[in-house]
């Protein structure tokens, strides 16, 4: 694999050969709230140059608007409409699958939302005023409800656990054809206060060991990285934006991120330059015996954006 110690400086004089670049944002962008060295530097050159670029994340339950004023926060200028969610792969492949129009339960919270089922108007833990993201589905959060629903959509967040993963295991048991999907392929994820949160990929999991155990097989479905769906659905928005030609050679789209399992792994498997920059959770002390434990190689490895010193945080 290729190295390079400021990956702004390999994009310069690589130009020509991406015609797009997705980003992580949660460490690769972004380090508890602050932006990382040379973000600011690396987004102002993409806008000048006029690079197609998206950001691509697997916090499924909070709203694009929500992440966007949070990385508005950490100093970070990107919009709302640039960035994809793997809650929002959800639209897609409810179309493609035949699914939309199905009511559906809703474990925890989620960044989308649906219109309630009847009988459900008013108990989304969602802000009462917003309106709904889409008419994909219709939803519910209340298990009294969830006989009535074809599928499962696991979201995340504080809820009562014991009671959501019993009802839902019971709901599999006796609707064995019913479609469990998972935005987040995440078993967990970094809290904010140096510990480690549960994900939603987690429950998925232990809610299909669950199934397996009773003597019924069950997959759920998987839409965020390292899935090929969100990827795909990150070209088909760039090549809505900026012509079909974008990512016609799957390998001139670059896939920028800090983690092996979900953004290299996930490039890989749609054939995107995948770009591992050591900012986050992939550390360089122990990227060769990761990479020989996992099997997954990225195609470049940068250390930083630009020049300065590990660590460092820019307001």
């Amino acid at each position: 694999m290729q190295h390079e110690p400021y990956l702004l400086d390999l994009l310069r004089r690589r130009r020509h050969d991406f015609d797009a670049v997705l980003l992580d944002i949660d460490g690769t962008l972004t380090d508890h709230g602050h932006a990382l060295p040379g973000t600011v530097e690396m987004l102002a050159w993409l806008r000048r140059d006029r690079v197609p670029f998206l950001c691509l994340t697997n916090d499924g339950n909070h709203p694009v608007t929500q992440k966007a004023e949070f990385l508005q926060r950490c100093g970070l200028d990107i919009a709302r409409a640039e960035i994809v969610s793997c809650a929002h792969a959800i639209f897609n492949y409810a179309a493609e699958t035949g699914l939309a129009g199905r009511p559906v339960f809703i474990m925890g919270q989620l960044g989308v939302r649906f219109p309630p089922i009847a009988g459900a108007a008013g108990e989304n833990p969602g802000p009462p005023a917003a309106e709904p993201d889409s008419r994909v589905f219709s939803e519910t959060h209340d298990l009294e409800l969830l006989p009535e629903c074809a599928g499962v959509i696991v979201g995340e967040g504080a809820y009562d656990w014991f009671r959501v993963v019993s009802g839902v295991f019971n709901f599999f048991v006796h609707k064995p054809d019913a479609f469990l999907i998972v935005p987040n392929p995440d078993s967990y994820w970094p809290d904010g206060r140096r510990g480690l949160g549960i994900g939603a990929g987690g429950v998925a999991r232990f809610i299909q060991r669950l199934l397996q155990d009773f003597g019924q097989p069950f997959e759920p479905v998987y839409l965020g990285k390292p899935y090929p769906r969100i990827f795909e659905d990150a070209r088909h928005c760039l090549q809505q934006r900026h012509g079909a030609q974008v990512g016609a050679v799957p390998e001139r789209i670059w896939v920028i991120g800090d983690s092996l399992q979900a953004d290299v792994q996930g490039a890989n498997g749609v054939g995107f330059r995948s770009v591992l920059i050591l900012t986050g959770i992939t550390k360089a002390r122990r990227l060769e015996a990761d990479c020989r434990r996992t099997g997954i190689h990225p195609w470049l490895v940068a250390d930083l954006f630009t020049g300065g010193v590990p660590g460092d945080r820019q307001p």
